[in-house]
């Protein structure tokens, strides 16, 4: 008897083998049952709805590391920004944006901007509500914080100190 494991495997090798047969198959399939779906789909639109936003809820967090590491990659960057890191960097700024003080919509930035090659680490991460990340943009972190703020959240950055 099969394990899954082989199983698995040897239905990989066979859709490899006959990949262009299957996707005939699958779109031969769609197409005879179009009508029949698109009835589903709308029968249960809401239904749909309330399990896409609720999956979506539950893997945050895997869809924003997804979409960072995409994002970083058309950017020719390479990026291993962990969730461990983004507790670690909420934490360190209290669960507030450095520059308002607000906790809603509270986003990971890149202190020195993803345009400019710059990866997004511990080192390079500052969490900002949504208005003053837009505000920021892709702004060298200088013209955008006063020289008392920029001074901070370097020193936060670098370890040299910690927020109370």
């Amino acid at each position: 008897m099969q394990t899954k494991e082989e199983k698995a495997k040897k239905q990989r090798i066979y859709y490899q083998n006959n990949r262009e047969k299957e996707l005939a198959r699958c779109k031969k399939y769609d197409d005879e049952h179009k009508e029949e779906k698109a009835k589903y789909r709308e029968e249960h639109k809401e239904e749909n709805s309330n399990l896409c936003k609720k999956r979506y809820k539950e893997k945050k967090e895997w869809y924003d590391l997804r979409d960072r590491k995409k994002r970083a990659k058309k950017k020719g960057v390479n990026e291993h920004f962990t969730a461990a890191d983004k507790r670690y960097t909420m934490a360190l700024f209290k669960e507030r944006c450095f520059n308002c003080g607000s906790t809603e919509q509270l986003e990971l930035d890149h202190h020195y901007c993803l345009d400019d090659g710059n990866a997004l680490t511990r080192e390079n991460a500052v969490i900002l509500c949504g208005t003053c990340n837009r505000r920021k943009d892709t702004l060298d972190p200088k013209d955008f914080y006063t020289r008392d703020k920029f001074n901070k959240v370097t020193d936060i950055l670098e370890g040299t100190l910690i927020l109370r």
